[in-house]
């Protein structure tokens, strides 16, 4: 059995010369091009956990309308005979348990919004990394 030794080539240095003739080169794009990008520290399972999190306020605002919808539904008997011409069968205080907790649920939804909790703060800051960190394009020499 005999070993093969490839002839290794020295390629000639063309640093700090001035070229007046063609000079062919192989496999000079033998790589591919990559987007790089600082990281942000987190992984995928806190990302996961971060992005399913909703906030307790909107929780609460949720289950609030639901709630005053439900109520609604047990009035609809009601509005019903409302609307056939009889008179109005509503009393203040299933008017006011209607319109209280409209108006409890969008303050809540308020609250929400304009009050970020810490999951809102931190996907700002994932986005804002994402924003001025942009990925840069460049050349990755192959193996």
């Amino acid at each position: 059995m005999t070993n093969k030794i490839e002839e290794h080539k020295e390629e000639p240095s063309y640093v700090g010369q001035q070229i007046n003739k063609p000079v062919q080169v192989e496999n000079l794009l033998t790589g591919e091009i990559a987007s790089i990008q600082p990281i942000f520290p987190l992984t995928e399972a806190q990302f996961i956990h971060l992005r399913a999190q909703a906030s307790m306020t909107g929780i609460w605002a949720t289950n609030l309308l639901f709630a005053v919808v439900g109520y609604a539904l047990n009035l609809v008997p009601k509005f019903a005979a409302l609307l056939k011409g009889g008179s109005s069968q509503f009393t203040s205080a299933e008017t006011s348990v209607l319109l209280y907790g409209i108006i409890a649920s969008l303050v809540l939804y308020g609250i929400g919004r304009f009050f970020p909790n810490e999951r809102t703060k931190i996907m700002k800051r994932i986005s804002k990394h994402f924003a001025e960190k942009t990925g840069q394009a460049r050349y990755v020499v192959g193996r």
